[in-house]
């Protein structure tokens, strides 16, 4: 079965990577999964297209290099609960959507958080210089992951 990846965000500043990484995902010609753009991680639960796998891509505080989160155990679930902005854009976070959408069998077994770091997620229309740079390498790795599957 295909792999789904759906990049969360919205247009303003770094809260755009998760776009962005659908974007390039799109122009390269080794990637063959379902690729979706949503503006808030609540939409995953809207009618859920069946996939192998789920990646997710989102924009958030995680540091200085993009994070790659099996959600395989709880210690994951930690993470990413960790990840959260001090002000979303988003009414329920990504955390939040994955445990429910389990709790409702609606989510695959196999769900991928690709935590993409942002610094500015002001009302700018474009990427700070390095949040575009953590979008070309989540890009890069999330593909390379895609082929070797």
């Amino acid at each position: 079965m295909q792999a789904r990846v759906i990049g969360i965000g919205s247009p303003h500043g770094d809260d755009q990577a998760g776009w962005r990484v659908i974007d390039c995902l799109a122009t390269d010609p080794r990637c063959h999964s379902m690729l979706d753009k949503l503006a808030a991680p609540h939409q995953l639960l809207d009618g859920s297209t069946p996939c192998g796998a789920l990646h997710l891509i989102d924009a958030c505080d995680s540091g200085t290099e993009v994070l790659r989160i099996d959600m395989s155990d709880q210690n994951s679930m930690s993470t990413i609960r960790g990840l959260k902005r001090r002000a979303s854009s988003h009414q329920f976070s990504v955390h939040d959507v994955i445990e429910l959408g389990r709790l409702l069998e609606q989510l695959p077994e196999r769900i991928v958080v690709w935590a993409v770091p942002g610094q500015d997620f002001g009302p700018q229309p474009t990427l700070s210089d390095s949040c575009q740079s953590h979008v070309v390498q989540c890009a890069e790795r999330l593909v390379q992951e895609l082929v070797d599957a």
